[in-house]
């Protein structure tokens, strides 16, 4: 357990890491190209100077954070209309282990996933409850229920941020 804490805390220091790239200039490149203040001048003068550009890429932020949020408001309608499945009825797995956690099923072919930082939900589809084992559905769960308790929600959602800030750069949405 020691182990895969200090793993995860590399992950979440290493995510911290994902802005840098975006938030300066490289010293080589101020030095070689000598052309490139004036450039820089010109286009904060002109460009950048002026208040509509700031009102642009504003209205592009808050696009990106309509869209992402009509998205989720669909998902999570779709979840909550699907049937409740409670895995003691059928299968010996502990309730302790997926408190406070609700596992629907969906009818559709998707692949099991995690959604819901603070009413967190597992959906999986039926046909895994009719086509798997006990000890596979237990492992889908325990997976499935692993991502929840390690964070990977709250990650996921810290990327989508910025996505938002940075929407214009399309290595934002490559990582």
């Amino acid at each position: 357990k020691a182990s895969s804490t200090r793993l995860y805390l590399r992950v979440y220091l290493w995510a911290l890491l994902i802005p840098v790239p975006f938030m300066g200039t490289l010293k080589i490149s101020q030095e070689s190209f000598l052309w490139r203040k004036y450039i820089y001048v010109f286009f904060y003068e002109n460009v950048m100077g002026t208040p509509l550009w700031g009102w642009l890429y504003f209205a592009g932020m808050a696009g990106m954070a309509l869209w992402f949020l009509i998205r989720k408001v669909r998902l999570i309608r779709r979840v909550r209309n699907l049937p409740v499945f409670s895995p003691e009825d059928s299968l010996q797995i502990h309730r302790g282990k997926l408190k406070n956690v609700t596992v629907r099923l969906n009818p559709s072919l998707v692949t099991p996933f995690s959604m819901g930082i603070f009413r967190p939900v597992i959906v999986l589809p039926e046909v895994m409850i009719r086509q798997f084992s006990e000890v596979e559905i237990q492992g889908i769960l325990q997976h499935e229920y692993n991502h929840i308790r390690h964070g990977h929600l709250i990650l996921y959602f810290v990327f989508d941020c910025f996505r938002i800030i940075w929407f214009m750069n399309p290595l934002i949405h490559l990582c």
